[in-house]
């Protein structure tokens, strides 16, 4: 079986457990520095409408939201990462019709040559991912936690990002949050399903102000 987030071999200034409810995560806090002066950089950046009124932070030449500059660490350390919205809508699509498909035929075997053989349609990343860095041990529990994710959240709640090595030979999902950010209740529902069906495979990355800057969030 592939690892999950154990693969991690990047520096980090603390790692501790953050508990809610029976739910328990492991978490990676990064310190950046968030920005709040109007600079060119910054005007620039809010050019994108998609970052106005979203919390940003500056990594080495980039000042975006925390979900940008999350993906951008994830993949200078050799992931491949999928976004949330691949994640909400085709990674759930995909693995649902094939959880629904194999259920009805009570299929016994290997399900993954099956799978890598049909959807010509399907996510190019998605099928990467297949192809590189899934067992049948991993395929059989991603199928059977979307089937519990049908079974239980009609939508909304997937994580920011899905990253996969296939060097590092891992997988897992990542929720991000900023200081100004909290958990919401759809989101510890799928944490739940998650913990329950693919242990090791969520993560929580806290992106907080550097210690210089705390005084100015009240902390």
């Amino acid at each position: 079986m592939t690892k999950g987030y154990d693969s991690l071999d990047f520096r980090v200034r603390k790692s501790l457990m953050y508990r809610k409810s029976t739910h328990c995560l492991s978490v990676l806090t990064l310190n950046l520095h968030y920005v709040q002066s109007p600079d060119e950089r910054v005007t620039a950046s809010l050019k994108d409408k998609r970052l106005t009124g979203r919390t940003l932070v500056a990594y080495k030449d980039t000042i975006s939201s925390v979900e940008v500059v999350a993906k951008k660490i994830f993949e200078e350390h050799e992931y491949k990462v999928i976004e949330g919205l691949v994640i909400d809508k085709f990674f759930r699509q995909f693995f649902l019709t094939k959880s629904r498909n194999f259920q009805k035929r009570n299929s016994k075997g290997k399900l993954l040559p099956r799978i890598l053989r049909v959807g010509k349609s399907e996510n190019l990343l998605i099928k990467d991912f297949l192809r590189n860095c899934v067992t049948e041990m991993d395929l059989r529990r991603l199928l059977r936690f979307y089937g519990e994710i049908d079974a239980t959240i009609s939508q909304g709640g997937a994580p920011d990002l899905f990253v996969y090595s296939p060097k590092k030979e891992s997988w897992f999902f990542v929720e991000i949050k900023s200081i100004s950010d909290s958990i919401g209740a759809t989101q510890w529902n799928w944490i739940a399903v998650m913990q329950k069906n693919l242990p090791r495979r969520t993560l929580l990355l806290r992106i907080l102000p550097r210690s210089g800057q705390l005084h100015e969030y009240g902390l």
